[in-house]
């Protein structure tokens, strides 16, 4: 129930014990913090494990997502928000619980059971997807493409604009994909395939 961080030689640097089982952790891409949440709060922790700020939310924190401007965006029970690096919230008005959020560094992808959308960090809404379950969404090429699992048998890979560039369908459940960011290789696995 609680984060630790160990020196070189397996000392204890820190301990942070406001962790829960439903807790998620991020790290920024260059390490500078680490992003926790537990229950409806959002804790960002220094390489010392000081907490240097606290957002609270009016319901529990489902998923979150950093990007490399340290803007975070935050999906709960019952809404979908930006954090700005210095600390401004943004309530996007959204009436849709996201189950994950998947960033890049100039919009995000939120997905639910059912759809799909991507924003810009202003707010503004890019496009929508619906009919899709996505699982396992990477980006590649700087974002401007993202390959994802869908209904356990495909992977897609999409552009930007969220368009369809290719599809591959397996014979195989498919239980997920990575995409090397060159966007040049992709890998699937599953119980049978790897």
């Amino acid at each position: 129930k609680s984060l630790v961080c160990y020196d070189l030689w397996g000392q204890v640097k820190w301990d942070y014990s406001g962790v829960g089982d439903n807790s998620v952790l991020r790290t920024t891409p260059n390490f500078d913090f680490i992003l926790i949440s537990h229950d409806n709060s959002l804790n960002k922790i220094g390489r010392f494990g000081e907490i240097l700020n606290e957002t609270n939310f009016n319901d529990e924190i489902v998923d979150f997502s950093i990007n490399n401007e340290n803007k975070t965006v935050v999906s709960t029970g019952i809404g979908l928000f930006i954090l700005e690096s210095d600390g401004t919230v943004l309530d996007l008005k959204s009436s849709t619980q996201y189950s994950n959020i998947y960033s890049t560094n100039d919009h995000f992808i939120a997905v639910s059971e059912s759809k799909m959308v991507a924003y810009s960090y202003g707010g503004l809404e890019l496009w929508r997807k619906e009919g899709k379950a996505v699982k396992d969404l990477n980006f590649s090429k700087d974002g401007t493409q993202h390959l994802f699992t869908s209904d356990h048998k495909t992977l897609v890979c999409q552009d930007r604009n969220g368009d369809e560039v290719w599809t591959y369908r397996s014979k195989e459940n498919l239980q997920g994909a990575y995409c090397l960011d060159s966007g040049r290789m992709a890998g699937v696995f599953s119980s049978s395939v790897f």
